[in-house]
Parts: structure tokens; C-alpha cells; sequence
């Protein structure tokens, strides 16, 4: 050791990177969140609003215009299929959110829900 020199414990060092890298994940997941529940697919929602339309005006900034996936896993390819077996899960999670995905009960109707859930289901799932 030399004289002078700060003595910290082993690993010491570690837990503020860790610390550093939790801020900064969190900063990011706050910020993107907000973006994924606003607009941003230029297009206009109200209770006539297609499927399609509600899913690239709501969801598409995280989801991807395709479902390919972004900040927001992906939905196409069979992966909502796979993760949403039942339809009415799907329906419920799209209402109520979970973690990073904000709860659309409170922007959307039912039949909005319903007929955006059907989209991915269905439209999302043949495109190529």
C-alpha cells in the first residue's frame, strides 16, 4: 500500500457502478414509457377508429409499426400468439398494463381494446 493512498474494501468500486447503471436504466425506462402511451403514429383515435389505426397511432412507437418490436417486445411473428393464448388475457393486460406497458382502460373503450387486440392477432400475424 502506498502512504497517502484512499483504502477502500474490496468490491467498494463495483456497487457505484451498479448504482450509476440502475439511475441511468431507470432514467431511460421513465422516458420511453410516456413516448410508447402517447401518438406519434400522426394518426387521429376516436371510438370508429380501426384497429389498425389505433395501433399505429398508440402502440407502434414501442411496438413497431409492424410489430417487429422496439422498446416494446415484439408482437408479430407469432410471439403475441405464443405470449396471449387466450385473447381475453391479451384483452386485460392491454387494459389494465404491467411494467412497462402503460394501462389503456382509461384512454380506450372496450371495443377499442378489443379491436386493436384483434389486430395483432390477426393482421399482425400475416404480414411480411
Amino acid at each position: 500500500m502506498v502512504p497517502g493512498s484512499p483504502v477502500r474494501p474490496s468490491g467498494a468500486g463495483r456497487s457505484g457502478v451498479a448504482v450509476i447503471a440502475t439511475v441511468i436504466a431507470t432514467v431511460i425506462a421513465a422516458l420511453a414509457v410516456p413516448a410508447c402511451g402517447g401518438g406519434g403514429g400522426g394518426t387521429r383515435v376516436d371510438e370508429t377508429s380501426s384497429g389498425r389505426e389505433l395501433f399505429v397511432a398508440l402502440c407502434a412507437r414501442c411496438h413497431g409499426r409492424n410489430g417487429e418490436g422496439g422498446v416494446g417486445p415484439q408482437l408479430s411473428d407469432g410471439r403475441v400468439l405464443e405470449r396471449f393464448p387466450d385473447e381475453a388475457d391479451q384483452i386485460a393486460f392491454v387494459r389494465r398494463g404491467r411494467g412497462a406497458m402503460p394501462a389503456f382502460g382509461r384512454q380506450l373503450g372496450p371495443r377499442q381494446i378489443e379491436r386493436v387486440v384483434r389486430y395483432t392477432r390477426t393482421e399482425l400475424q400475416t404480414r411480411r
